[in-house]
């Protein structure tokens, strides 16, 4: 027999927000049921699915227009097509960790500016972030 739920069941039996729920109706990421006359919303396994592989594919970096387009090829399969959204979000995240590498190099290197300064008064660091083209024209803050 196949269990059905109210929105709000759905949501915390997923560990996601009511409005989450809402928001991928919204985005018709995830089909709202229809309301029978003075009751309520009945949601069924098939939902919960769905719900379950939006919230996989996100953890997995899909934007949400991205998860759309994986629903489509789940509708309709095609390893060439889920390989080619694979592939795609594969070079996304490979670029992702080339940004956090440095990143990473960056912050290293403002603990060794740190740990190397003697005078408390002035951080290295922070001077250089007053500096940093980001603030707009390059002006100290």
């Amino acid at each position: 027999m196949s269990r059905s739920r109210t929105i709000g069941a759905l949501a915390n039996a997923e560990g996601v927000s009511v409005e989450t729920i809402r928001y991928y109706q919204r985005l018709n990421l995830l089909d709202e049921p229809p309301r029978p006359p003075r009751g309520v919303r009945r949601y069924d396994e098939a939902h919960r699915g769905r719900l379950r592989f939006i919230r996989a594919a996100k953890a997995t970096g899909f934007t949400l227009a991205q998860v759309a387009a994986l629903l489509e090829v789940r509708r309709r399969p095609s390893c060439t097509a889920g390989r080619a959204l694979a592939a795609c979000q594969l070079v996304v995240i490979e670029a992702r960790i080339g940004e956090l590498i440095a990143l990473r190099r960056e912050l290293e290197g403002w603990i060794a500016r740190c740990d190397a300064n003697q005078e408390e008064l002035v951080c290295p660091s922070l001077r250089m972030l007053e500096m940093s083209p980001a603030n707009g024209d390059g002006a100290a803050v």
